[in-house]
């Protein structure tokens, strides 16, 4: 969550918008480092889940830290290690956000017409897409300072919070805000990230309406098109 704004803006609005390009080649390479990938993270996800917390407000700030850690981790040998790093960031976040809530929110309301087997599908396609694009994106940081602002006494009773956040990058300051809600035996999860203005939900969302339009309302063309530009 500490990375240059501006860079995961663009990495994220616009990485679905773009044919992907050399997917032979990338395909090979996903598949030389598919084991290496599941040996190097198969004791990460126990870690990331202890470190949820019940205060929203310091879940954002552990989970900052293991992404940095990740970072600094995988980011000199980068993009050799690509496929074990993209799958250490998801293993990191994936106790922290919702992506089945965030991905049925993108579908708008398509997701009411759509199957179950559609939106199983588009719920893994959205998160590795998201993944891939985040983890690009994340490799931006630069040891900018980053600041939690407003931060606030949580109710008991209280299920839903932004958390923000503030990105000094030189003269220039980038806010964040993570929204998050409280789900039951699971915590505070994130369910939209709003990037320097910029609401990537609704921006997705938006994207996701005008290609199922497009389509004439083809949900599988439309689902099958975001699985191969996130590949």
């Amino acid at each position: 969550m500490r990375y240059v704004a501006i860079a995961i803006v663009a990495s994220v609005l616009f990485s679905w918008q773009t044919v992907a390009e050399s997917k032979e080649a990338a395909a090979v390479e996903k598949a030389e480092l598919v084991e290496e990938t599941k040996r190097q993270t198969t004791d990460i996800a126990p870690a990331a889940l202890a470190r949820k917390s019940s205060d929203p407000y310091q879940q954002v700030e552990l989970v900052t830290d293991d992404l940095i850690d990740a970072i600094n981790l995988y980011k000199p040998d980068y993009p050799a290690n690509e496929m074990a790093f993209f799958a250490e960031i998801t293993h990191i976040l994936t106790p922290h956000v919702d992506f089945q809530s965030m991905a049925r929110s993108v579908m708008g309301p398509y997701r009411k017409v759509a199957s179950d087997i559609q939106l199983t599908q588009f719920v893994e396609v959205f998160k590795t897409g998201l993944m891939q694009t985040y983890g690009r994106g994340l490799l931006s940081f630069n040891n900018e300072k980053i600041v939690i602002v407003g931060r606030r006494v949580i109710e008991e009773d209280q299920r839903k919070v932004s958390v923000r956040q503030e990105i000094h990058a030189g003269k220039n300051i980038y806010p964040l805000s993570y929204t998050l809600r409280r789900r039951g035996s699971d915590g505070w999860m994130i369910t939209n990230v709003v990037i320097n203005g910029i609401n990537l939900g609704k921006t997705l969302r938006n994207q996701f309406v005008q290609a199922t339009q497009k389509n004439a309302g083809n949900i599988d063309a439309v689902i099958a098109r975001w699985s191969a530009e996130a590949n």
